[in-house]
């Protein structure tokens, strides 16, 4: 088969998104498949950590004031310009939608142009992650929904049953958008059963196939293998896109209240985004400076070092993901998740683990405390992850499971 993948943003940009379709890319490749990638082109290519190879990129506009995001116009301009690049391929067996804006607008323009069945995974909880960054969320949504009708017209269910759409919900702001998005899809994906579960509750239309994004097994045997010894004291990390969503300053003042409470720890900080000077400024005001580390972006496999190396990872964001990448990539790589998403906790379902249950940064101090209390008195290897609990998060295994989809559509198309 030969995959387009079709995207908002350039692979070698930061983002869950993006770490998971490089890993999808290499695992579908080894399993004897093409994969192409459509992304807007890199604005600022000497900061990129990784380069993925099979990229058709797009003129963009920045979006973001660093340069590190843009957007492309879904035109026919976009489209003819994949096309000229698709003629020196071999012909596309379908097109894999992994975006929510101008990468699916042009994605399913591209899948009615070459007229090959279209699925969407839907990594973003789009509903609640607009909301988390502007006062006008709603204007946000009518606007992608007026855009999508100009380009795409309704939304037509192809191949698709709409078996009791009269006992759906009716799906409002983001929501709404998202449900036009997955009308327009032979197949829809959910990166996890909560996910999937938000998305019915929502009135967006399935049925939905439940394909988690594994974990890229090379890395995680490389990373193992390294020998290293753990310094003294608790090391926690924090990673992620420094925006509103992530609660990166719920994570920094809750430290500080576990450091002036009479906690001793030492936090690595992995990322980078709008709020990266605001974060530094705030260490530096509240005197964390020797007991805070931030590295910057980082490649992830260096991200990946560094979740080795840690204690334990604190995932702060709540309600919003629809995965979770990293306590994933935590759990293969034995090192425990301090959660403040109960949904995540459950899913990953490993020990050992704690959960923050109220989203208050005084909350998250006191677990804070408890994990780094049990840590520090723990045995050498007592409280890491058991190697035995993770069977199935490789993305060799997860792999096959999105084929079984491909396939399916194949035959039926």
């Amino acid at each position: 088969m030969h995959i387009l993948i079709v995207t908002d943003q350039h692979p070698d940009t930061i983002g869950g998104a993006q770490v998971s379709i490089r890993v999808q890319q290499t695992f579908l490749e080894r399993a004897g498949h093409r994969v192409t990638i459509v992304a807007p082109r890199l604005l600022n290519p000497g900061e990129a950590k990784t380069t993925t190879p099979g990229v058709i990129e797009l003129p963009a506009m920045p979006i973001t004031s660093d340069k590190s995001y843009g957007a492309s116009w879904p035109g026919q301009a976009s489209v003819r310009r994949v096309l000229r690049r698709l003629e020196a391929l071999p012909p596309v067996t379908l097109v894999h939608v992994q975006g929510d804006f101008w990468g699916a607008l042009i994605g399913y323009q591209l899948a009615r142009r070459l007229n090959v069945p279209a699925v969407n995974t839907m990594h973003n909880n789009l509903d609640a992650g607009t909301r988390a960054v502007t006062p006008f969320a709603p204007a946000v949504f009518w606007a992608l929904r007026a855009v999508r009708r100009c380009v795409l017209g309704r939304p037509r269910w192809p191949g698709r049953q709409t078996v009791a759409a009269r006992r759906r919900p009716k799906p409002r702001g983001g929501w709404a958008y998202l449900a036009q998005l997955a009308a327009d899809s032979n197949a829809v994906v959910a990166p996890s059963r909560h996910f999937a579960g938000d998305l019915e509750r929502a009135g967006v239309p399935g049925p939905f196939a439940v394909i988690a994004t594994g974990v890229h097994d090379d890395l995680v045997d490389e990373i193992k293998a390294e020998s290293f010894s753990r310094g003294p004291g608790v090391r926690m990390l924090w990673c992620g896109r420094m925006s509103p969503e992530k609660r990166l300053f719920e994570m920094l003042e809750a430290f500080r209240l576990f450091i002036a409470a009479g906690g001793s720890a030492h936090l690595v900080v992995v990322g980078a985004g709008l709020q990266y000077e605001q974060a530094v400024r705030f260490v530096r005001e509240h005197s964390l400076g020797d007991l805070v580390t931030f590295t910057g972006a980082l490649s992830h496999e260096q991200t990946l070092a560094e979740i080795f190396r840690a204690d334990v990872l604190v995932q702060t964001s709540r309600g919003f993901e629809t995965q979770g990448m990293t306590p994933y990539e935590a759990a293969l790589l034995g090192t425990p998740t301090l959660y403040c998403d109960a949904n995540i906790a459950s899913a990953v379902d490993v020990a050992p683990a704690w959960i923050e249950p109220s989203g208050s940064a005084q909350e998250l101090a006191a677990v804070l405390a408890t994990a780094a209390t049990e840590i520090a008195s723990g045995a050498p290897g007592e409280m890491r992850v058991p190697e035995l609990l993770t069977e199935g998060m490789r993305q060799s295994s997860r792999t096959e499971e999105m084929l079984e989809v491909y396939r399916a559509l194949c035959e039926n198309a």
